[in-house]
């Protein structure tokens, strides 16, 4: 009778643990940490991996990193931190429509209005002036030539410049809205991507051009906005609408890919990587899929960072190497932009940023 007495008890108490199992599991974030620690190639980050968090009075637009120190962009000034926080410079400037664009070799601020560009090294010494006909409406970094994107009585035009001002290229597209434009210095030929509403409907082009205004070809989409362009390789080029992923050859659509709702994407000379709806994808320039992840959670934008994709969106950040999760991070507030900066994470939230080891 004792013995079943225990029995009895024993099996009272399984039940119970099971009951309350079953509760802690129903919970999703409660599985996740289950499977997370049972999982290997994934590690969650947490306080300890933040090294620094450095605060800002006022809301911070925009980051960069530049040789370990950190550049802000705050409303109408550009102010530098060390990785330790200490402000080490501030410069402020009386613009009417200031705007700044963070480049690989330097940064481009500018008098939008006016057509005024200062080139500026990371000491914030201004290395170079620049004078553009029109409204500045976006700059962009290739190589060592900056590309500038006008408007002017209704029409809108594409310059390219060096970094001493010397004009390489310029385009005037009449009648045409610009939506994208890419530079590759390997051949010397620059790709715009307009949208024509002459008529009813819309129809996107891309256009190619050598740098002496040649026309080396052209392919136009109906019922399409072709929002991203690049180039691959010497020949082909990448474009992206709201709904199709295209590879180009000199013109002609060598396959294409349904997508839904782009987020991101990235191209380099061996694959395009791209992020829509829930899925983050590694595709070849085949059109085949490298790798495919179905993402349960909500991720807006990645960057590609030390041979790693990281996803973000307002609440999470993962890393992926592969197919493999290799680490996560859950915010407290919402993440506004990830950078890469000196092999760590550099996160922006609205009034601060940490710097994050993975």
């Amino acid at each position: 009778m004792k013995g079943n007495g225990k029995k009895s008890i024993f099996i009272k108490i399984f039940a119970a643990l099971l009951v309350l199992m079953i509760f802690f599991l129903s919970k999703g974030e409660n599985q996740e940490k289950l499977i997370e620690l049972f999982n290997m190639d994934s590690l969650l980050l947490d306080d300890i991996n933040v090294i620094n968090s450095i605060s800002a009075d006022d809301e911070i637009d925009d980051i960069a990193c530049y040789d370990g120190h950190i550049m802000m962009r705050k409303d109408n000034k550009l102010v530098r931190y060390s990785r330790e926080g200490n402000k080490e410079w501030e410069k402020e400037f009386n613009f009417t429509d200031f705007y700044v664009t963070f480049g690989d070799i330097g940064i481009y601020v500018s008098d939008r209005n006016q057509g005024d560009i200062y080139y500026l090294n990371s000491e914030g010494d201004t290395i170079g002036r620049f004078k553009s006909e029109g409204r500045i409406k976006s700059i962009k970094e290739s190589g060592e030539n900056i590309l500038i994107h006008l408007e002017d009585d209704g029409n809108e035009s594409i310059e390219i410049l060096d970094t001493s001002g010397k004009m390489i290229a310029r385009k005037m597209l009449e009648d045409k809205y610009i939506l994208d434009y890419c530079f590759l210095n390997k051949i010397n030929r620059y790709a715009v991507s307009t949208l024509n509403l002459e008529n009813e409907g819309i129809k996107s082009e891309i256009q190619v051009y050598s740098l002496n205004g040649e026309l080396n070809w052209d392919l136009k989409l109906d019922d399409e906005l072709i929002m991203y362009i690049s180039f691959i390789d010497d020949k082909g080029l990448v474009a992206m609408s709201s709904n199709i992923l295209y590879y180009i050859d000199e013109g002609n659509i060598v396959w294409q890919k349904d997508i839904s709702s782009p987020k991101g994407i990235c191209v380099d000379e061996k694959s395009i990587y791209i992020l829509y709806g829930s899925t983050f994808e590694v595709i070849s320039r085949d059109g085949a899929a490298k790798e495919s992840l179905s993402l349960k959670e909500e991720y807006n934008k990645f960057i590609l960072a030390n041979g790693y994709a990281v996803l973000y969106g307002e609440e999470n950040l993962m890393g992926f190497k592969g197919a493999k999760k290799m680490f996560k991070y859950k915010a407290e507030e919402p993440i506004i932009k990830v950078i890469e900066g000196n092999g760590n994470l550099i996160v922006l939230y609205e009034n601060r940023i940490d710097i994050v080891t993975f």
